[in-house]
């Protein structure tokens, strides 16, 4: 059963800050397709969130960590998932 996938408002911040740094002037074609590949995978959690570990920081979330450096952070909410943060490299996580 697919779910509806939410982006909440500082997911929402996080992406795009993303999409803004990996998508610079100058940036080569790994960073764009970096940048593509974890908006596809946010789009993939309508059907693939179940698999995910719990967050480490937030055991009532899930996490799911693309190409080690970025983590999405999620919660499970009935037929919902809610994206709450994206966290790149070297970004502090409470």
């Amino acid at each position: 059963m697919f779910k509806t996938v939410i982006i909440g408002p500082q997911a929402t911040f996080d992406i795009n800050a993303l999409r803004a740094y990996l998508n610079q002037p100058g940036s080569g074609v790994r960073s764009k397709a970096l940048a593509k590949k974890i908006v596809k995978n946010i789009r993939q959690l309508r059907s693939t969130s179940d698999s995910y570990p719990e967050d480490q920081y937030w055991p009532e979330n899930k996490q799911m960590v693309i190409d080690s450096t970025y983590v999405v952070s999620f919660k499970i909410d009935g037929n919902n998932v809610i994206v709450k943060r994206v966290y790149g490299p070297g970004q502090n996580r409470p």
